[in-house]
């Protein structure tokens, strides 16, 4: 599993595995993702007024899938800010989120995800519920991939699989 946040002073998206940064990149594609927070971490940057990663996605790399095979309907912001909430959430309800199927992260350090799981940040178990479906922006419909075309189909007819969040700098 890769373990994915936003650095802030790159303004690039750190890949870490096994505990080491590999890579850093613009763009990033990540599929079954759990959004993981540091409680100790939160609140260490809260009372010291300092960044830190204390937040961060983690899932399996989707290098191979091209733009046009994404999802484009129950996308959805995934948001985190630290020094305001100890937890991921979906940017227009506000619920906090602990995970989503899919989950893109753009150049300008956003969260989109799909199919996006609700929970708190404490509660390990979560379980998929829907919110109104949206389209992505720039983006054309289909898919090819059978599991992304399948959920997308649900999400079209109104199924409770779960809306995907957008992101914004995780970390």
């Amino acid at each position: 599993m890769t373990q994915v946040y936003w650095h802030t002073r790159r303004k690039l998206w750190s890949l870490r595995e096994s505990g080491r940064v590999v890579e850093h990149r613009a763009e990033v594609r990540l599929w079954n993702v759990t959004l993981v927070v540091r409680p100790a971490a939160v609140a260490r940057i809260r009372l010291r007024g300092q960044r830190e990663v204390c937040g961060w996605a983690e899932g399996r790399l989707m290098d191979d899938v091209p733009e046009d095979e994404l999802p484009d309907r129950g996308i959805a912001r995934v948001m985190f800010r630290p020094f305001e909430r100890a937890e991921f959430y979906h940017g227009i309800s506000g619920r906090a989120l602990v995970g989503c199927q899919l989950l893109m992260l753009d150049r300008g350090g956003e969260a989109w995800g799909w199919m996006c799981r609700w929970g708190s940040a404490t509660s390990a178990a979560s379980r998929p519920t829907s919110t109104a479906c949206r389209r992505r922006p720039s983006s054309t419909s289909g898919s090819s991939n059978p599991t992304i075309a399948a959920a997308t189909e649900r999400c079209s007819r109104g199924s409770s699989a779960g809306t995907p969040a957008a992101p914004t700098g995780l970390g």
